[in-house]
């Protein structure tokens, strides 16, 4: 307050907090995170403007629920992704306890004749979020390019680039010696100076980053050594509840039969075929798409929490800004969550137990043998037991669990004898204290079958993994062509054909190989032949380049004998790849 003469001519106030948040840069591994002296994890969302809407409307109420919303989730940050917000975001996270990493408005690559304007404006950025104890970190770009987005004489090289972060680095820590800096997040050009970031989609832009059978076993991407690494952006898209569509969509996108390839730049009809099953109605289309991106969710961060060096993963995205903007958000913009909202809650739960197998089937008499982790990203630690139920039969081990870390219990092992025909299984497991208390449970669902005799049949030519190329078999020609976005894990057994009754949605999906003892994708080529009629289906791109269903497994009859051409990898370590033989035998 300014006074003059006992009269007060000017007042001004100013939200300002005290907190402690360094990255230890001489450990080895480097980067751990540190808040007020405490190894901290970063776990949380990309945002993308709800906030910022919030604010727009000065609907603070909504603000306060939405950081909620993010807290409830377990999440304890959000990444204002690729923009500084409005000083009101700060303050209420400021206020409820959530953190925030905003990054500098820069994608891709940054023209030659912008090197200065980017210096000021990464300093304006540090002016105006110092004084906010959320704001624990700062990045300069997303997804830098390499080869200066093939415009080497527009755009910044990678080595200049770096000059571009010094520089930034020198002024920022300036305006606030403290702060945490991450020069990139979402590095497609590395490696950078600081700690490495990078983005993958495996479950959506099909092994985007990394296969998804490779992330499951524990494996990341190569990054510099030495250091702890983050995940800046991750996720899958699932569509809108029908209450989002109807109230705002225009009557075409709805059209019957519903067609998820109207809605304007969503991504569903051109990549569910890699992942499950074509739809019929709009409810179908929305409980496939959304079952699968909680699925997805599920076992990609699970992956990060069991990796000891992931210290910072945000999924893309939290809230929706608009009905129909990016459907990778695990909440609508009416705030209705998905299920993927829940399948992010229960994996970010601070205490966790982990289940992690390769196989989900097994034959009646193998031993069933799935790893057990406890994922801590709290303070405590201390000596746990983990009791596991499968069936009648029960097993327990002690263990100690490490602060703030992932700990490795045991592996669960049981035998199951006899079955019927093919039998599902719960594996159980429970984490409690010394005092008996639970902490913790989760559980995995197997499959055992009974092993049946190999059927021959010498009327059927099975032909198997037909590489690239065009072929001429039983009297049509046969178009080969390597699956579009990699090889893919999932093959959809809803033609209608007899071969493929009695299985299940998810049969053909996952598959162990035993080869490498992880699971491995199960379709490399898919083919076209018009004159052969579908068994399973698979997902590519046409001549068009236009995504669309295409065949994994067809037959035709010819000259009194009946070729098949199957593409899907028919490991018969894997139960349905063995009755699936015998089904097209017959």
């Amino acid at each position: 307050e300014v006074y003059f003469d006992g009269k007060m001519y000017d007042k001004k106030h100013k939200q300002f907090g005290v907190r402690s948040f360094v990255q230890d840069l001489e450990s080895n591994p480097k980067g751990m995170f540190y808040l007020n002296g405490r190894k901290i994890r970063l776990r949380g969302a990309n945002t993308m403007g709800f906030e910022q809407q919030d604010v727009l409307r000065e609907d603070f109420d909504q603000l306060i629920d939405d950081i909620l919303l993010a807290k409830l989730c377990n999440m304890n940050f959000l990444r204002l992704t690729q923009r500084p917000c409005q000083d009101e975001v700060y303050e209420y996270c400021d206020k409820l306890g959530l953190m925030t990493q905003t990054d500098l408005p820069l994608f891709g690559c940054m023209r030659r004749t912008k090197f200065a304007e980017g210096v000021r404006q990464a300093e304006e950025m540090e002016r105006i979020i110092r004084c906010h104890p959320c704001n624990v970190i700062i990045s300069y770009i997303n997804e830098p390019f390499p080869n200066a987005y093939n415009s080497p004489h527009r755009h910044f090289l990678r080595h200049e680039l770096a000059d571009f972060f010094d520089s930034c680095d020198t002024v920022v820590h300036l305006q606030n010696p403290d702060r945490v800096i991450k020069h990139v997040d979402g590095d497609y050009d590395p490696p950078c100076k600081s700690m490495p970031d990078n983005h993958c989609y495996p479950m959506w832009y099909n092994a985007h980053g990394i296969d998804i059978g490779k992330l499951h076993k524990g494996y990341w991407l190569p990054v510099k050594p030495g250091w702890y690494y983050g995940c800046g952006e991750y996720g899958t898209e699932g569509l809108e509840c029908s209450e989002v569509m109807k109230e705002y969509y225009p009557k075409e996108w709805l059209t019957e039969p519903f067609n998820p390839g109207n809605i304007v730049n969503a991504q569903t009809a051109s990549f569910y075929s890699m992942f499950y099953d074509k739809q019929e109605s709009m409810e179908d289309w929305i409980e496939a798409s959304q079952t699968f991106q909680a699925y997805g969710v599920k076992v990609m961060t699970e992956a990060f929490r069991r990796d000891d060096k992931m210290i910072s993963n945000a999924i893309h995205l939290f809230i929706d800004a608009w009905p129909s903007g990016w459907m990778k958000t695990i909440m609508d913009c009416k705030r209705n969550p998905k299920k993927a909202y829940f399948a992010y809650r229960n994996a970010l739960e601070p205490v966790m137990l982990s289940l992690r197998t390769d196989r989900y089937t097994y034959f009646e008499g193998e031993k069933i043998s799935i790893e057990c982790y406890i994922c801590n990203d709290t303070h405590t630690s201390g000596n746990y037991k983990v009791t596991y139920e499968l069936a009648d039969l029960t097993g327990s081990h002690k263990c100690f669990m490490k602060e703030c870390g992932t700990t490795y219990v045991s592996n669960a092992e049981f035998k199951i004898k006899e079955v019927n025909d093919r039998q599902k299984f719960v594996l159980k497991a429970i984490l409690t204290d010394e005092n008996g208390k639970v902490v913790s449970h989760t559980e995995q669902q197997i499959e055992v079958f009974k092993k049946v005799p190999v059927v021959k049949n010498d009327k059927v030519e099975l032909i198997t993994n037909l590489k690239p190329g065009t072929y001429e078999i039983a009297g049509e020609t046969v178009k080969v062509k390597p699956c579009g976005m990699l090889p893919v894990h999932f093959a959809s057994r809803k033609t209608g054909h007899p071969a493929v009754e009695g299985f299940e949605e998810k049969d053909f999906s996952y598959w162990y190989d035993k080869s490498v003892d992880m699971i491995t994708p199960i379709i490399y080529n898919t083919f076209e032949a018009e004159g052969f009629t579908p068994i399973l289906l698979s997902g590519n791109t046409n001549d068009d380049g236009k995504w669309g269903q295409t065949l994994a497994c067809a037959e035709k009859e010819y000259n009194g004998k009946k070729y098949i051409i199957c593409n899907v990898d028919l490991r018969q370590e894997n139960p349905v790849a063995q009755r699936f033989i015998n089904s097209i035998m017959k």
